[in-house]
């Protein structure tokens, strides 16, 4: 892998960003050669004069290696004004050549994005998968792992750990510790390790819970209890999705944008269903809600007999106008 001296990435997919980086940082730092010269700096916090500092510090011990001996990862890009960008101008024009810069874009929009500075820099754009690119993707990593996986044991992953890159690559790792290398994983594999929670399934949950329609929202909570899901897995998935609604939907009551409130939350996949219940749950709602589904953990961590019986009543409560 060649090694450019400065990089602007463009990003809507934090995983696979991140896997980039990642692979720059095994190219610079190799096994036997200290990391200590990975730095990464986020441009909200940090003035623009600290990141000409540390574009101009030379690496600890990487003098006379060969390529770069110091990796500097600069978040928040789209944070920096115009006038900081001509003040950076110079120093991008001309950096050591033992330096590997990383400039992280996250643009509100990706479609027509354009780098700030015409500078010579490597530019890659890391869009979000597309259904059939998210199930090519799949396939390869668990090849990559040792397994075979066929297309329609893709589909059942994507069903039950929704489109969490992270989330599923941790999925083929335990696939691959389970069955073994050179193995090959179907439907009911996938379904016997990875069990219930996918994250589209919660949403829509979620969506009929807070829309006040228990009627609908009951037979999904049996159908996934009757699937062999836990109880208490399930209120932890659930709860999580609550917890993300509502830091979503203090950020976009402060900035009235819906990336900021998919960035405070961590969201980035299935977007439409989350902004959807952002907008819908009023902030005066979320202390409620949380209220009620710590009750129900503590009676189900309590040996509550019907565990059933607890999240219909909880459902229940939440679906009441309030």
């Amino acid at each position: 892998m060649e090694i450019k001296p400065l990089y602007f990435l463009a990003v809507q997919d934090d995983y696979r960003a991140e896997r980039f980086i990642a692979g720059l940082a095994r190219e610079i730092f190799p096994p036997g050669r200290a990391d200590i010269n990975r730095e990464r700096i986020f441009a909200a916090a940090a003035p623009v004069a600290e990141i000409i500092a540390s574009l101009r510090t030379p690496s600890l011990f990487g003098l006379g290696s060969a390529g770069p001996g110091k990796l500097v990862i600069v978040e928040e890009a789209e944070k920096i004004a115009p006038p900081e960008w001509k003040a950076l101008a110079p120093a991008l024009s001309a950096p050591l050549k033992e330096l590997c810069l990383v400039f992280v874009f996250r643009p509100e929009r990706i479609s027509g994005w354009k780098p700030p500075l015409q500078t010579g820099a490597a530019v890659k754009i890391i869009r979000l998968l597309k259904e059939e690119q998210l199930k090519e993707w799949i396939v390869d990593e668990a090849r990559s792992l040792g397994l075979t996986l066929r297309r329609k044991a893709a589909d059942e992953l994507v069903s039950i750990a929704g489109t969490d890159l992270g989330r599923i690559r941790g999925e083929l790792e335990k696939l691959s510790l389970y069955l073994g290398r050179g193995e090959e994983a179907g439907p009911e594999e996938i379904r016997k390790l990875a069990g219930g929670g996918g994250e589209g399934d919660i949403f829509a949950l979620l969506n009929k819970i807070f829309a006040g329609d228990a009627a609908a929202a009951l037979p999904m909570l049996r159908a996934r209890l009757r699937a062999g899901e836990a109880p208490l897995r399930l209120l932890h998935h659930i709860n999580r999705k609550t917890v993300e609604i509502w830091l979503g939907r203090e950020a976009w009551e402060r900035e009235r944008s819906d990336s900021a409130a998919c960035r405070a939350a961590g969201v980035r996949y299935y977007r439409g269903e989350f902004l959807r219940l952002v907008r819908n749950i009023p902030s005066r709602r979320f202390p409620f809600i949380i209220h009620r589904i710590r009750e129900a953990d503590l009676a189900l961590k309590g040996g509550e007999k019907n565990a059933e019986l607890a999240l219909q009543r909880l459902v229940c409560e939440l679906s009441a106008p309030g």
